[in-house]
């Protein structure tokens, strides 16, 4: 899988410090001699074999696995590699009192352990799969600091995610309501950075927490949305939904949009998940027709 990335950010007292020994490891590493080699796109280059390594790729060539026909040892590798859905999670640690780490990476508890060993396998193997995990999975983020993780990869691997699920456990954070009166939503970017992502096919939202609860929430924090009535609440959301989708068809118009809703305050719900897709003939409908595909946001 793409590499964990983590980083160090310094707390007040410290900055010129850090800045400083931050430059000294980076300039110490770049005097290194390493004797790994990359191609073009940055993926790691196993064309070269050195002598100790020529007996053992004479060898594994010759497996069973490795004679079978292109085709079929492809439908393996994606069966092995392929069909998850990845978290991909964000989270910091105090190091101590001066630093914090920074991380985002995979979620262990998405996939089996070991189940990408088989890329370490040996050099052929490693030509075949090394880019399967990001085209055959499903990538999940729930929150928006886990996007630094997709920024993060090589050009290469980000033309290759073409699925991606968001989730958020409040609307009006992820849908980044403008308060303002401004008819432009200014931070639908910053919530779904759809650039990243330049070959994507399908985009899932997932919303965790139905109208009663933000509405709650809202009351809480004493917001505007408190006087929100659970019609006006749907209302302003599915609007908001509208928006998230014209955001993303604008960069990519055959991308397929889908929404899950979660009502969590729907005691009597079996399922409690409901689930619509918005297109660009449903996009042409009125607001009423709209409204029914918002189903599941905490009505009454």
């Amino acid at each position: 899988m793409a590499p964990r990335r983590a980083s160090f950010r310094p707390t007040f007292r410290n900055k010129a410090n850090f800045v400083s020994s931050a430059w000294t490891g980076v300039l110490k590493r770049k005097s290194e001699n390493s004797t790994l080699y990359r191609l073009k796109n940055g993926v790691l280059d196993i064309s070269r074999k050195w002598t100790e390594h020529l007996d053992a790729t004479e060898s594994n060539s010759k497996s069973p696995l490795l004679r079978l026909p292109p085709e079929i040892r492809n439908r393996i590798w994606e069966y092995t590699v392929g069909g998850k859905v990845l978290d991909v999670t964000y989270f910091q640690r105090y190091r101590s009192r001066r630093y914090v780490e920074e991380v985002t990476t995979i979620s262990k508890d998405s996939f089996p352990q070991h189940s990408h060993a088989l890329l370490q396998a040996c050099r052929q193997i490693y030509a075949e799969t090394a880019l399967l995990p990001f085209s055959k999975n499903t990538f999940r983020f729930e929150r928006e600091q886990a996007f630094e993780w997709a920024r993060q990869l090589l050009k290469v691997q980000q033309n290759l995610l073409e699925k991606v699920h968001i989730v958020t456990h409040r609307a009006q954070r992820l849908y980044g309501w403008n308060e303002t009166g401004s008819s432009k939503d200014l931070y639908l970017p910053h919530a779904f950075p759809i650039s990243v992502f330049p070959n994507v096919k399908q985009v899932v939202v997932e919303i965790r927490r139905s109208a009663c609860h933000d509405i709650d929430a809202a009351a809480h924090e004493g917001g505007p949305n408190a006087k929100w009535s659970s019609k006006q609440y749907r209302t302003r959301v599915t609007s908001n939904m509208i928006a998230l989708v014209d955001h993303i068809h604008e960069e990519k118009p055959d991308a397929r949009v889908v929404f899950l809703h979660t009502n969590l305050c729907e005691s009597n719900t079996e399922t409690g998940l409901t689930e619509s897709e918005y297109s660009d003939e449903e996009q042409a409908d009125d607001s009423d027709n709209s409204m029914s595909d918002a189903e599941g946001l905490g009505e009454e």
